[in-house]
């Protein structure tokens, strides 16, 4: 009996702090994550240019990268839903195959699959304001928006049924320096008002992801604290006996 508790004594020594790390490391890894993503997303209306936008910002930090973001509604197979028409595919966070790479091809969220009953490699009807096509679902993503309710497409595939209204795309801008986002974008709102928006482009859920396993590993070293000290009084009273 003495070698169970022992046993049992070391897994919970070494199993479960060893688990707690990996939470640990995951947590470290969404903030990381979201330090590094830390980017301004403009989208222009009235007269104003994203070129004047984009000098503005060019003069509080560098710009390491950017690509183009639009959300308009189409349908697929009848079916309502918000499209995430982007210039780099890539981007689209892929759980199954591949993502949209061609001008006919696009990603549909599991929730979006299951509800219309498709599967990679079949064909659908997208439909939006100018025109419908066919398309072929090339991979399944997953996307936080609208609880899932979203369909990819490459910005070239969109623009083969939706209208190029400049003022659906919203352009993100990834940093040098994240810092200055605040000072960014005061001086945007200041020089044009109304004719531009900022979005922060973060989803709030991850934060409360990063609070769940901040909870999660705080609670795994409570657990393991109280069965350490349930199996040392329990081997102490197998030992006295």
């Amino acid at each position: 009996m003495g070698y169970l508790f022992r046993g049992i004594l070391i897994g919970l020594l070494f199993g479960v702090p060893a688990g707690a790390v990996g939470a640990m490391t995951a947590q470290r890894a969404y903030s990381s994550g979201l330090r590094a993503g830390l980017l301004t997303g403009l989208q222009m209306f009235g007269e104003s240019s994203i070129e004047q936008a984009e000098g503005i910002v060019r003069q509080y930090s560098d710009i390491t990268d950017t690509y183009l973001l639009a959300m308009p509604s189409v349908s697929v197979n009848g079916v309502d839903y918000t499209a995430n028409a982007i210039s780099e595919p890539e981007r689209f966070h892929i759980l199954e195959e591949r993502t949209c790479t061609a001008e006919n091809e696009i990603v549909l969220t599991e929730f979006v699959a299951s509800d219309l009953g498709v599967d990679i490699g079949d064909t659908v009807t997208v439909r939006g304001d100018l025109s419908s096509g066919e398309y072929t679902v090339s991979g399944i993503y997953s996307c936080a928006n609208n609880m899932g309710a979203n369909v990819g497409l490459s910005q070239s595939g969109y623009l083969k049924i939706g209208r190029d209204d400049p003022r659906i795309w919203c352009w993100h801008y990834f940093l040098g320096d994240p810092s200055q986002k605040a000072a960014i974008t005061q001086a945007l709102e200041e020089r044009f008002g109304g004719d531009v928006h900022v979005h922060e482009n973060t989803w709030p859920g991850l934060y409360g992801i990063i609070a769940a396993m901040r909870a999660l590993v705080a609670a795994m070293y409570i657990i393991t604290a109280v069965f350490i000290l349930v199996v040392t009084v329990l081997t102490g009273s197998f030992c006295q006996g």
